[in-house]
């Protein structure tokens, strides 16, 4: 069977690689590295306060990026997978329209066609934790999948867990059942694609 995989950027990656999981993981580390450092005066150990230079740290991120999508490229042209950098429209059941990357067009033939939709919102999922303890004490599950998470949310709350079982829980990507996790995740402001800083606690 021959394999063509088209894709806009120059290597293929998706959303997760070029602009969703690992851009934020990446920085997400910068974040854990500065904290780590901030947390060491505690061990008896200083730091002077650090300087960002965001250009470079912006190369930086984009670096891994392109290491990661490169080596999927890579393993492309290994495994026989013909890859075309543009864009492509169905024309027909058997035909697609590619509008390449340098502004060309071409068509082609096809007997099977998988169509990657990426990264979608397929439902939302919220906790209902104890501040002080971070116990869960309730879960509210809205999408198609809902059905499906409910067995794992009434475990958590008959079993007395905490935030950090579901934030260190490993769930499939991409899927709704993650986003359990990055529920937890968001009580410690660690949520990979939501942003909320920790708020702060007062005893």
């Amino acid at each position: 069977m021959q394999v063509t995989l088209i894709d806009q950027e120059l290597h293929p990656g998706g959303v997760c690689l070029y602009r969703g999981c690992i851009p934020s993981k990446a920085l997400l580390h910068v974040a854990k590295v500065l904290e780590a450092a901030r947390q060491a005066t505690h061990w008896g150990v200083t730091f002077a306060a650090p300087t960002i230079d965001v250009e470079k740290l912006r190369t930086w991120k984009e670096g891994v990026v392109q290491k990661l999508t490169g080596g999927l490229g890579d393993l492309c042209k290994r495994r026989g997978v013909t890859f075309v950098q543009g864009r492509a429209t169905f024309l027909d059941a058997t035909t697609l329209l590619i509008r390449t990357t340098p502004g060309e067009e071409q068509r082609l033939t096809f007997a099977h066609a998988i169509v990657a939709t990426g990264y979608r919102h397929d439902g939302v999922t919220k906790l209902i934790l104890d501040p002080p303890t971070s116990r869960i004490l309730g879960v509210g599950i809205a999408g198609s999948g809902a059905g499906e998470l409910i067995a794992e949310g009434v475990l958590a709350v008959e079993m007395a867990a905490l935030a950090s079982d579901l934030a260190l829980s490993i769930h499939p990507h991409p899927t709704l059942s993650e986003t359990l996790m990055e529920a937890a995740e968001v009580f410690f402001g660690q949520s990979t694609h939501i942003y909320r800083p920790q708020k702060r606690r007062h005893d």
